[in-house]
């Protein structure tokens, strides 16, 4: 159980409008836990509801850091150069998709 003055971090897979995590935040502090920070495991760099991306959104709303594990810029420029050394051509075809999802929700 959390006690008063506890030190918490989060751990999460990922953020999308970051509902969950807000949520996780209240209950620590109503035991009165600090939340010391938020670790996701992948960044989808997804816009939040306004210009800001939704981890900036919620660093900004808590004054809790987060940090990812893998964000999608990490996995764009991974596919980037994994098609000359594997052979693969479908890696293409995952990337252009990856790649309009990016432009379609992503930051700019």
């Amino acid at each position: 159980p959390i006690q008063s003055g506890d030190r918490v971090l989060i751990v999460d897979d990922v953020i999308t409008d970051g509902w969950t995590k807000k949520e996780a935040v209240e209950f620590i502090r109503g035991f009165g836990g600090i939340p010391v920070g938020l670790i996701i495991a992948f960044d989808r760099q997804e816009r939040g509801k306004g210009e800001l991306s939704a981890v900036q959104e919620f660093e900004k709303e808590y004054g809790i850091p987060v940090h990812a594990a893998a964000t999608l810029a990490d996995l764009i420029s991974f596919l980037q150069k994994t098609p000359a050394e594997s052979g693969d051509d479908n890696i293409g075809e995952v990337l252009e998709k990856i790649l309009a999802y990016q432009k379609q929700y992503g930051v700019s």
